[in-house]
């Protein structure tokens, strides 16, 4: 059985000016599950229609928990990750080797699951660029926070996630650039507001939704 998903979005970029025309966005995803546990995707964008090409397009493989692979047509690269996970003192970690063949570049992450609030920390390592990134997951009083911290960049970001009345909703800052974001989740479309706390910014709109259905 093949699971097709149809996705599409409209982007304004300034609803106080309406400056700027409608940008629009599809796709369609075809992911196939073989007998073994294998999972083959393939990516369909509306650019590649657009323009006669293959901009957007991909194919994939996915053995989940162990092993991903997606070729990008356009670009005509690779991108291979490798997973595992063990128990160290009684916590499981979990670990993920990635190689971007764009821009040759490799990345190692390790995720501690932890007991408390804070329910795990995460830190990866950009071996290309030397750069070093920590984050975290926890809940304060039912609310879903992820802190994330460059230290070579020194920028930290935050994004915060609560239901209310049925609504998913997620906010997101960047203390560096001080861009702000919130989207909410309202069936069957996801809404979503950008913008930037620096001055006088322009208040970007996008709208996705998307179906899944099985052929």
């Amino acid at each position: 059985m093949t699971k097709v998903t149809c996705k599409g979005s409209v982007k304004l970029a300034d609803v106080k000016s309406g400056a700027g025309d409608l940008a629009t966005s599809g796709s369609v995803t075809l992911v196939n599950a073989l007998e073994n546990g294998v999972k083959v995707k393939g990516v369909i964008s509306s650019k590649a229609l657009q323009t006669s090409s293959l901009a957007g397009c991909s194919l994939g493989v996915e053995k989940p928990g162990s092993l991903s692979a997606v070729y990008s047509f356009d670009s005509k690269t690779t991108k291979v990750s490798v997973f595992g996970k063990s128990t160290l003192q009684d916590r499981e970690v979990k670990g993920k080797i990635t190689y971007n063949q764009k821009g040759d570049a490799w990345t190692g992450e390790a995720t501690v699951a932890l007991d408390g609030p804070v329910s795990e920390v995460t830190a990866s390592y950009d071996l290309k660029d030397k750069a070093v990134t920590l984050s975290a997951a926890l809940n304060i009083s039912g609310i879903d926070l992820e802190p994330e911290y460059s230290l070579n960049d020194k920028a930290l970001s935050l994004s915060a996630s609560k239901e209310i009345n049925d609504i998913p909703l997620t906010a997101t800052y960047d203390f560096s650039s001080k861009d702000v974001s919130l989207e909410a989740k309202i069936n069957p479309a996801t809404v979503k507001l950008t913008t930037s706390l620096g001055g006088n910014s322009a208040i970007g709109l996008m709208v996705s939704t998307s179906k899944t259905f099985d052929v």
